[in-house]
This record gives structure tokens, C-alpha cells and sequence, in this order.
């Protein structure tokens, strides 16, 4: 069924067997400490949880191995082929702990290990009755709304908000009417805010703690869906440890039919959507691995221009938030996509944000590759490529985020196209932390990264610095940091990095990405 390569050491063992064939295992001791590995000769297609999301360890100091659903009971092994066939595979309604309607026989249930084998297309929009929910549907259901999407960019028009109370005031005939659409503009925002969540509450697929998720074959697809991981939640008890493993599974990232416009974004306002094709909240100890994240059929170059921008309909594609912690994200391919992953969702997120990038593609990505807020970030053995004059211009790859901590290793970029240079790789925004050895820019050394990563602190620290001065107000503490390449911490487990431009490109184009395991049924 699968190629598994089981190494030593019981954790390894037991981890291998879970992540791949899925069978319910006994004897595997989550309370033991991680194996102590000597780094491989070369690079090698890892096979088990690693990096990051093997450290994991709980505010007692006890560490939990990331096995999804190791141990699950024969009833919790599920095979999905439709929406509401994965939603009751994640409530595990099969277990013998399930009761409908009982909050806590439901909640114990799906704490419990539980396997989900993941076979063709899955559409987050699919009514159960050959209909498929769009853009009207979500005005009525669950909830009924008076948003409508052209009203509300109607009602930005302010010399047509102020036409219509100058009727109004004016009173007359024409006085009733225009009273009436001023008062539906004028709601629209508070109707918008409805209207998302009975689109979530569609579309959105909540996976709880001990989880493993795999996609069979290479036909593994969610539609205008996206998952949910939020074991903090109440939803799952708050539970700390979430324990969570999806892999070789394509997202299509779900659209936002009422996207929000937001003027003050940037120098000239920006669209912003909801909802990511993944999205990990105050989660801890998961592993992302083999799979495609894309905007698939729906990019937003194609949507019409309004205020002087594209609409956008997707957020992110895999956006980390809320202090997620001990995350290891490995062999995905990222493509053809905007604002791709975040991490951190402000400033004043803080959270430890501990996670490892391996392997991963980032394929004409515009931004956020990621874009790193507080955490001790690892990037290692990624591929960059892109340009500056495609439909996803690049404008840069790592995003020094606020109070973050990176550490680049043996990345190659590739960037094509007037102004592309060694400086589209870093985007300043309040971090003063980064560290480079050994990555590549356009098939050379890239030798200069760490001054730049330096240059571009600095100067958006003195720009800071002169800004508040000119204001009257103190210099925000961000501001007043070392700039520096100096990390204070070391990843606490053994890696490997490429050697050569051309290892790190054969390692990530032959492994990342779904449709590369061989995963059947069980």
C-alpha cells in the first residue's frame, strides 16, 4: 500500500505507521521524549513527522509525538467522497462514545483518534442535492440578508450617498425612496459581515484534535471549502495538544463572494477576502505535508477592477494565527497566488510560532513566502520562482514581520524580469531578526542577502524614527531594536541542506507538492 521507511527507535516507528497506512496501533508511548537522529548524508525525502512539529512539548514539559490518529479504533477509519460524508468522518459519528445531540458524547468523540481517507473532489459549496450554493444562495441561507454585493460598492460612492440625502432633506415625491436606499447603503457593511458567515458556515470543514487526514491516489481535492484547525476552540474543549497530520491533498482556495474594501490598506486601498484553502489557529504540534495549495480555477486578475484594484477573492493559502506553535510544513507546492502565508495575524498576536518550511515550491507567489510575525521560523531546502511582470509580480518572498525570528538555510530564488534582484527576497515590516547561510538568487551565491536583510531594517526604523519625531510622539519600541543576523536560538533537531543549486531544485520538483505519495485504500 505504501512505501514506508521505518527507522529506529520507538516514536519513529510508530509515527511512520500512522502516517502512512493508517492501521490502528497499540504499544506507542506519546509521553517519551523525541529520538536524537544524526543529520543524513544528503538530502532525503523525510517520511515521518520532523522538524518542528516533533519537538512539541506542553507548558508541564511533557512532549507529545505528532501521530494524528494513531490507535484509532476500526470504527474511526473513514472513506470520504463528498461534503457530508467528511463532515461526519471529522465528528467521528461512527465512534461508540457518539451520541447526536449529547454536547459531551460529541465532544468525546471527536477527541478520539479517528483516519480519513480522502478519495477525488470534495466541494465545500455542495448542497446534498445536486445543487451547489453561489454567490445568491449565501443572501438567504442560513440567514436572511439584505447584502448585496453591488450595493455595497455602491455605497462607497460619496457623491452618490450625498445625492440622496440632499433628496431626502429636500423632501418632495421622490423623498420616501431615496430614504430607503440610503438607509439599505448605509447597512450593507453590518448585512456584509452576515452574509460571510452563512458562507462559512457552508464551506468551512473543522478538524479537531488526533487527526489524520490522507488523500488517496492523486485525485485529492477540496473545492470552495477550506479546513479549519482550532483545537483551542470550545468547539474542541480547548484542547491544547491538536495532533493534527493532513497530506497529498490539493486545495483550491474557497472565494469570498463579499470580499471587504478597506481604503486605508496600503497607499491606495486593497480588497481583502476571508477565507484560506488552510487556516491554523491556536493549534499545536501539526504537519502539512505533500500537498497543493492553488487558486485553481478562479484567479483574481480575472475579477473586475473596482476602486483601482482586482477584487479579490481569496485570502490566504495556508495562514498560521492565534499562536499556533510546533508546526512543520513540508514538500507543498504554493502557486500562482497573492498573499499566500501568513504568519501572525498583528502585532499584537503574540504567540511562540515555532514552525519549519522544507521542501516547499512557492511557484509565482506575490508575497508572503512567508511573511513571518514573532516565532522562531526555520526555512530550509525551499524553491522560489517567479517574476515581475506576470499576472502574480512578485514584490517579495520572506516578510520580516514584527518581533520575528528567521532562519533561512540553502533556499534557492529565481526571479525573472525588469528590477528583479537579490532585494525582492526580503520585505521589511518591523522585524529586526534574520539569518541566511547558503541560499541562492538567480544561479549565484546570495552573498549580499544578510546586509540586505540589515539595510532594510534600518531603514524602515529611521523612517519610523523621523515620522514620530515630526508627530511629537515616542519612537515605538520596534523602532528601537538591534538589527541584526544574530539568532538567539539553534533548531533543537538534526537537518540536512542542500549542497548545490541543482539539489535543492531536484529535491523540491521531485517531492513537493499532492499526487506524490502512494496512498490507496485501506
Amino acid at each position: 500500500m505504501f512505501r514506508a521507511v521505518i527507522g529506529t527507535g520507538r516514536l519513529r516507528t510508530c509515527a511512520v505507521a500512522i502516517a502512512f497506512s493508517g492501521l490502528a496501533l497499540s504499544g506507542c508511548d506519546n509521553s517519551q521524549h523525541p529520538v536524537a537522529e544524526a543529520a543524513p548524508p544528503d538530502l532525503q525525502v523525510k517520511t515521518v513527522p520532523f522538524g518542528w512539529t516533533a519537538q512539541y512539548q506542553n507548558t508541564d514539559g511533557k512532549f507529545y509525538a505528532t501521530t494524528g490518529g494513531e490507535g484509532a479504533h476500526a470504527n474511526s477509519i473513514y472513506v470520504v467522497t463528498s461534503r457530508q460524508e467528511l463532515k461526519e468522518a471529522l465528528n467521528n459519528i461512527r465512534s461508540p462514545l457518539y451520541i447526536a445531540g449529547d454536547a459531551d458524547a460529541e465532544l468525546k468523540a471527536k477527541l478520539e483518534p479517528k483516519i480519513i481517507y480522502w478519495q477525488g473532489t470534495i466541494r465545500g459549496d455542495d448542497l446534498g442535492n445536486g445543487r451547489y450554493a453561489d454567490a445568491e444562495y449565501y443572501k438567504t441561507k442560513p440567514n436572511k440578508t439584505t447584502f448585496d454585493f453591488d450595493l455595497y460598492v455602491k455605497a462607497f460612492d460619496q457623491d452618490y450617498m450625498a445625492q440622496l440625502k440632499a433628496t431626502v432633506d429636500a423632501g418632495g415625491s421622490d423623498a420616501a425612496a431615496a430614504s430607503a436606499e440610503l438607509s439599505l447603503l448605509k447597512k450593507q457593511n453590518g448585512q456584509r459581515s452576515q452574509y460571510a458567515n452563512n458562507q462559512k458556515a457552508q464551506i468551512q470543514f473543522q478538524v479537531p484534535p488526533n487527526t489524520t487526514i490522507l488523500g488517496v491516489g492523486s485525485e485529492a481535492k477540496l473545492v470552495e471549502g477550506y479546513l479549519s484547525l482550532n483545537t483551542l476552540s470550545h468547539t474542541f474543549g480547548k484542547t491544547d495538544n491538536s495532533n493534527i497530520i493532513i497530506r497529498n491533498i490539493t486545495f483550491q482556495a474557497p472565494r469570498d463572494f463579499a470580499p471587504a474594501w478597506d481604503a486605508s490598506d496600503g497607499d491606495k486601498g486593497n480588497w481583502n477576502a476571508r477565507y484560506d484553502a488552510v487556516s491554523i489557529n491556536a493549534s499545536k504540534n501539526v504537519w502539512v505535508d505533500h500537498c497543493t495549495f492553488t487558486d485553481g480555477e478562479h484567479p483574481d486578475d480575472q475579477e473586475p477592477v473596482l476602486f483601482g484594484k482586482h477584487i479579490q477573492r481569496h485570502d490566504g493559502l495556508l495562514d498560521i494565527e492565534d499562536g499556533a506553535d510546533y508546526l512543520t510544513i513540508s514538500y507543498n507546492i504554493f502557486a500562482q497566488h497573492d498573499k499566500t502565508v501568513l504568519i501572525g495575524s498583528g502585532d499584537g498576536d503574540k504567540g511562540e510560532y515555532r514552525i519549519t518550511f522544507e521542501g516547499n515550491l512557492w511557484d509565482n507567489s506575490v508575497q508572503r513566502s512567508p511573511r513571518v510575525r514573532f516565532g522562531q521560523v526555520h526555512l530550509l531546502n525551499n524553491y522560489h520562482r517567479g517574476a515581475t511582470d506576470t499576472n502574480y509580480p512578485i514584490l517579495y518572498a520572506i516578510g520580516m514581520g514584527f518581533d520575528s525570528s528567521i532562519l533561512s538555510e540553502s533556499n534557492v530564488f529565481n526571479f525573472q524580469g525588469g528590477g528583479a534582484d537579490e532585494k525582492l527576497i526580503i520585505g521589511a515590516y518591523k522585524g529586526s531578526k534574520f539569518k541566511d547561510n547558503g541560499s541562492w538568487f538567480n544561479g549565484n551565491p546570495a552573498s549580499n542577502l544578510n546586509q540586505i536583510a540589515l539595510d532594510k531594517c534600518l531603514a524602515l526604523q529611521d523612517a519610523e524614527k523621523t515620522a514620530a519625531t515630526n508627530a511629537g510622539k515616542a519612537v515605538p519600541a520596534w523602532a528601537l531594536e538591534t538589527c541584526t543576523n544574530e539568532l538567539e536560538w539553534n533548531p533543537p533537531y538534526a537537518y540536512s541542506t542542500g549542497k548545490s543549486i541543482a539539489s535543492v531544485e531536484k529535491y523540491v520538483l521531485e517531492n513537493a507538492g499532492a499526487g506524490k505519495l502512494e496512498i490507496a485504500l485501506p
